[in-house]
């Protein structure tokens, strides 16, 4: 099996996804929040890379309901922002939300090419990892990073994810440059990966505006064996 690891989707371009998994990773906190969301009996997530589209949506379906952000707070007239705690069973099971955020949602909308795309947080790693090995198909962990680049909390959960994965294929894994890269960030960081997000520039900026409760809740590793998969434009539990 063969894994590989974008810092950035900017990395995706040209990439030729055929026959590949999409590991999409946006810890702060888009995959972490469709991951509640679903864990929490949400029916579907459908996201948008452009906020009007997602407004128009719901226009054309008013009974979803409209989560998400920009410059991480959430925008007028929507009924949920960003953050997961906001996504409980009580505001969300049964129901279908149209969702958009300033990197993750985009990132998800540049790997719609790959065989499949799942979406991967450190609190359904494990999930994760089992889900890529079941598969057969390399994959590569694409990080929703910041403004097209890198950054610490993605490049660390990919290799969260790399390192759990190496436990679970027996006849073992080809890992990129890129994807040793990730898997050295997190076992440079290892065991403190509970206190990082923190530390990170967003996880800082996150805390200023209010949501330090997110970013504690983002960094628990194992919380749920949900794993959503994109398709036919929807993301659903695994």
């Amino acid at each position: 099996m063969n894994i590989n690891v974008a810092l950035g989707p900017g990395e995706l371009e040209g990439a030729d996804l055929t026959g590949r998994v999409a590991v999409v990773i946006d810890v702060l906190r888009a995959t972490t929040t469709i991951t509640t969301a679903l864990a929490n009996g949400a029916e579907a997530v459908i996201p948008f890379a452009d906020l009007e589209e997602c407004r128009a949506y719901r226009e054309k379906e008013p009974e979803v309901l409209l989560g998400g952000e920009r410059e991480s707070v959430k925008p007028p007239g929507f009924d949920l922002g960003n953050s997961p705690l906001e996504y409980t069973a009580e505001r969300v099971f049964g129901r279908r939300i149209a969702y958009t955020t300033t990197n993750g949602t985009r990132t998800i909308e540049a790997c719609r090419s790959a065989e499949e795309v799942l979406l991967g947080a450190l609190i359904n790693r494990m999930a994760t990892a089992e889900r890529l090995a079941a598969s057969g198909f390399s994959a590569i962990l694409v990080c929703a990073g910041k403004r097209g680049g890198p950054n610490l909390e993605d490049t660390y959960c990919a290799g969260a994810i790399i390192e759990t994965l190496r436990g679970l294929v027996s006849n073992g894994i080809c890992l990129t440059d890129r994807a040793r890269i990730a898997l050295a960030v997190f076992s440079g960081l290892h065991p403190d990966g509970g206190s990082l997000l923190s530390t990170t520039d967003h996880g800082r900026d996150l805390d200023s505006l209010g949501f330090g409760g997110d970013v504690d809740y983002s960094g628990r590793t194992d919380t749920t064996g949900t794993v959503g998969r994109l398709l036919n434009a929807e993301i659903r539990a695994e």
